[in-house]
């Protein structure tokens, strides 16, 4: 899961799964890139309620639900501006430094998971979680693994991907580190449901589109028991579109030009593109689409 220093990502845990849907997630992690822009020259705070649906890619009522469901958690703080004209979204830093926290303390999902779980039954906030609580779910390792691993989450997979793909995305890389290290077995599909807290539906739908667009593989004769496993090849194509620009309209123009309209997957990507949509997404309002319709079958390079 390495890349060009120049492409921002987020830490994402899978572990954020057992607090808050997946909309959720994904909603709190475009959230830490919007920070991020704030703290730059993007004046967001200008920004009206369909600027942030844009962005993040979701429907409306979509997007309400996840606002309720971080402000019951305690994770998102919305203000109405002082001049009355909209609402601003704010993350709140210090739950969410308390959530990566959390998610960090062990390596042993089930520990997290239980402990999440627990917390948000009781409806006690994030924030609200003592250094002495996080060292008790610590304390349940019993391997020299001792700290969890993240996975990098680019907010541009959002205009390709859905929520639930993209969590069981993450879930997916987590679960090679975890079968690598022998920390733990994934040899049904039951294991994976549990691990990625989805229903069976869901999770039927996100995995066969993630593997229509071959960014993961199904290896169900697996000696090792993992039956789901990434495409090295469709997951660092996706990322280096992702990183070929911030311009979010022109990055959801290339794939629906690339797999919606060109039925193509990850793997036809090509390198010439990555030049090709940088200079788009600079030049958006003054240039034209700079691919042009796709042949029956590209040659190889």
């Amino acid at each position: 899961m390495t890349t060009e220093k120049t492409i921002r990502f987020i830490k994402g845990y899978p572990k954020f799964a057992y607090l808050m849907s997946n909309d959720a997630v994904y909603f709190m992690m475009h959230m830490v890139d919007i920070e991020f822009l704030r703290r730059g020259n993007y004046n967001t705070h200008r920004w009206f309620k369909g600027e942030y649906v844009r962005r993040m890619n979701m429907k409306v009522k979509q997007f309400n639900r996840c606002v309720t469901e971080l402000e019951t958690l305690g994770l998102l703080k919305v203000t109405r501006r002082i001049n009355g004209n909209g609402l601003t979204y704010t993350l709140n830093q210090m739950a969410y430094r308390k959530l990566l926290k959390v998610c960090a303390a062990t390596i042993h999902y089930d520990s997290i998971k239980d402990f999440l779980t627990k917390l948000k039954a009781e409806g006690r906030l994030i924030r609200d979680v003592s250094d002495y609580e996080i060292s008790t779910v610590k304390g349940y390792s019993k391997s020299n693994y001792s700290e969890a691993p993240y996975v990098k989450f680019y907010p541009g997979f959002s205009y390709l991907l859905t929520p639930d793909e993209i969590c069981l995305l993450m879930h997916i890389f987590e679960i090679e580190y975890l079968t690598k290290y022998s920390i733990c077995s994934f040899r049904t599909k039951r294991d994976f449901l549990d691990k990625t807290n989805m229903e069976p539906d869901a999770f039927d739908k996100a995995v066969n589109n993630l593997h229509r667009l071959r960014l993961i593989m199904k290896t169900t004769d697996d000696a090792a028991g993992t039956i789901y496993k990434h495409s090295y090849a469709g997951y660092s194509n996706l990322v280096k579109v992702c990183g070929a620009t911030y311009n979010y309209k022109a990055l959801k123009e290339y794939f629906d030009w690339l797999i919606v309209k060109g039925n193509r997957t990850l793997w036809d990507v090509r390198h010439w593109h990555f030049k090709a949509l940088e200079e788009y997404g600079i030049h958006y309002s003054g240039m034209e689409f700079p691919f042009s319709e796709l042949p029956a079958e590209e040659e190889d390079e």
